[in-house]
This record gives structure tokens, C-alpha cells and sequence, in this order.
């Protein structure tokens, strides 16, 4: 039988309990080794579930865009207490997001025993996202050739900021001016991969474009290619993929993966025709309003 959980925010001094935890933990969101407790530490919002001088469980979110946030991590001592702990400890972690008016939250992965919980926490499935992989430097067109690719620049931003907001209705995709600021440089993320390849598409002195790419170990990651809505159809999105591949290439990584929206049609036709296929199994998009007081 369960004990009333005490819910409270993580703190420094619960690093060793942490530690403990992540040793232990039979359900353990991400599963992967790059999870430590300082990751956990360093989450903007981390609130942990006790029983009495023992750390059961613990939920993390981060904050993609106001007013939207992102499960990061959900782990638990004992797998048949997962669905009770995510119960005691979602409430608190939505009413703090509301309290900085976050009006929605996002679970963006591909944990089968978690997807159903947070089903039952009133979760409910938007999306989905394909993995997508090309091994190769093939390019079959270079596209539009009289837009003009360069570096992003810090002037750049406001328009960049724009950009997202017009090409993507959902704000969970939309970056803000400081995400954008810190992939200006070549930024080093905490898994030792570097974003190096930021650049846009000009075209008559106007951003309509942008593509990031991303090196991970030796192999390269197509991060995202935005292109205006009103420049679409001008092979600017061609022209920006293209790009990114002769990148990959004076870098030598020949294995290219990307990750793209199920119901994004139109792009998922621009990535075939450069020879990137389906691999990897798709991630599930899930969503769920930060209910009012």
C-alpha cells in the first residue's frame, strides 16, 4: 500500500537521493544513459514525490514556447506505481505552469508504458513525428539558385522569430529570439553534439527560409528546414536541403537522419526525392491543456 506522497521541488541536497533513484528506477523516462541528476537538476521546473525520507519518483518539464512546455522526464522506484505518482505530481507541476502562463503541455516521445498514463491524466494524441534516413551524398537538384544562402546573423532574428510563427500554427514548434540566439554560434549542446550549420535564404534582401543541421558523433541530423509560406513551391526548401547534405559532406558523415510531422505532406515529398526513407519507428506528439484554477 501506497503512503501519501509529499510533493516538493528538487534542490541541491537531493542530488544523492537522485543518484539513488536513477540506479533503481523501474520506469525511467528518457531511457537513456545521457539522463544524470544534474540533467534533472538543471530542469526549469523539476518537482519530486517522497515517501517518508525516500524519493519515489520524480517529474521534470522544460519550456519550448509561452505558452507551451515539454515533459522532459517521469521516473519511478516501482513500475506498478508509475500511474499514482504521475497522478500526485502532474497537478502541482500544472498548477506552477500556470502560474507563468504555460497554457499547454507536451509529451514528445516514444515510451510505450508512459503513453497510456498520461492518456488517463487527459493527455491526448496531436501528432506523430517520422524519422526519416539517407545514407549519401546524392543530390538531385540544387534548387532555386537566385535566392541567396548565407550564414544566420543576429539581425536576423526578428525575422527568423516571424518565420516561425507563420509557418507553424502550433506554438510547440515556434522558437523564441533567445533559442535563436544561442544557435547563432557554434553552440554545444549537453550531449556533446554541435549545431554548426545555421543558415537562411534571401531572397530580393527578405529572410523566406532557414535550415539548421546538426552533427551528432558521425552521424549528421537535418534539424529543421522552414521555409515562408508565400515563398513555397519556389524550390527554396530544395535549395536549403541541398545545402545541408553538401554540409554533411565536406564533413564527411554520409548517414543524414531528420525528423518530420506525419501530416506534413509536402515536406515529407521534398525529403523522398532526395532519398531520405523512413527509419526508426515514429514518436508520438502529445498535448494537454494546463487546466484553469
Amino acid at each position: 500500500m501506497i503512503s501519501a506522497a509529499t510533493i516538493r521541488s528538487c534542490t541541491p541536497a537531493d542530488e544523492k537521493a537522485m543518484v539513488h533513484l536513477l540506479q533503481r528506477a523501474a520506469c525511467l523516462y528518457p531511457e537513456n544513459l545521457a539522463l544524470t541528476p544534474q540533467v534533472l537538476l538543471d530542469l526549469p521546473l523539476l518537482l519530486t514525490a517522497w515517501e517518508g525520507e525516500r524519493l519515489q519518483g520524480c517529474l521534470g518539464v522544460s519550456f519550448l514556447h509561452p505558452p507551451a512546455a515539454r515533459i522532459e522526464a517521469f521516473l519511478t522506484r516501482y513500475r506498478r506505481d508509475a500511474g499514482y505518482y504521475l497522478g500526485e505530481l502532474l497537478p502541482p507541476v500544472e498548477a506552477q505552469l500556470r502560474g507563468q502562463g504555460i497554457e499547454v503541455l507536451v509529451y514528445i516521445g516514444q515510451a510505450p508504458w508512459l503513453i497510456p498514463l498520461l492518456k488517463r491524466q487527459g493527455f491526448q494524441k496531436t501528432n506523430s513525428i517520422l524519422r526519416l534516413h539517407k545514407q549519401g551524398w546524392e543530390i538531385p537538384t540544387l534548387g532555386n539558385l537566385e535566392v541567396c544562402i548565407r550564414p544566420a546573423r543576429p539581425e536576423d532574428i526578428p525575422a527568423l522569430v516571424s518565420l516561425d510563427e507563420t509557418a507553424f500554427q502550433e506554438v510547440i514548434w515556434q522558437r523564441t529570439a533567445d533559442v535563436f540566439q544561442q544557435l547563432l554560434p557554434v553552440h554545444r549542446t549537453t550531449d556533446g553534439s554541435q549545431m554548426p550549420h545555421f543558415v537562411v535564404a534571401e531572397r530580393r534582401g527578405q529572410v523566406v527560409g532557414y535550415q539548421l543541421s546538426q552533427l551528432r558523433g558521425g552521424e549528421g541530423h537535418l534539424t529543421r528546414v522552414v521555409v515562408h509560406p508565400d515563398a513555397q513551391g519556389q524550390r527554396i526548401g530544395a535549395r536549403l536541403v541541398a545545402e545541408a547534405i553538401r554540409f554533411f559532406r565536406g564533413r564527411g558523415v554520409r548517414d543524414i537522419t531528420l525528423n518530420t510531422q506525419r501530416d506534413n505532406y509536402r515536406a515529407q515529398q521534398l525529403y523522398r526525392w532526395f532519398g531520405f526513407r523512413p527509419g526508426g519507428g515514429e514518436v508520438t506528439v502529445l498535448q494537454k491543456p494546463v487546466p484553469l484554477p
